[in-house]
């Protein structure tokens, strides 16, 4: 009887093991279904980043520091303009 009892015992953990090392297997393969079975959402597409324009190149002032009465006056009317806008907000 001890015998018998030990022989299905072995068995019993053969079994187990094998299931054990068959389970990550079908986990890989999807469990036996196909791709985008019932009940699994369809594989995801990649994700495309694309490159944002450059910003618009502005004028550099002339080396030594200095800017043309033009170029005050724009930064002038730049610096309005901006802060016009945020004041509407």
């Amino acid at each position: 009887m001890i015998r018998a009892m030990r022989s299905r015992l072995a068995a019993a953990g053969i079994a187990a093991a094998l299931a054990l090392a068959s389970a990550p297997s079908l986990a890989q393969h999807g469990g036996g279904k196909g791709r985008g079975g019932p009940g699994r959402p369809p594989p995801a597409q990649p994700i495309r980043f694309e490159r944002a324009a450059p910003p618009p190149q502005t004028p550099h002032p002339p080396p030594g520091g200095r800017m043309s009465p033009e170029q005050r006056e724009q930064l002038r009317r730049d610096i309005q303009d901006a802060n016009r806008n945020l004041d509407r907000r």
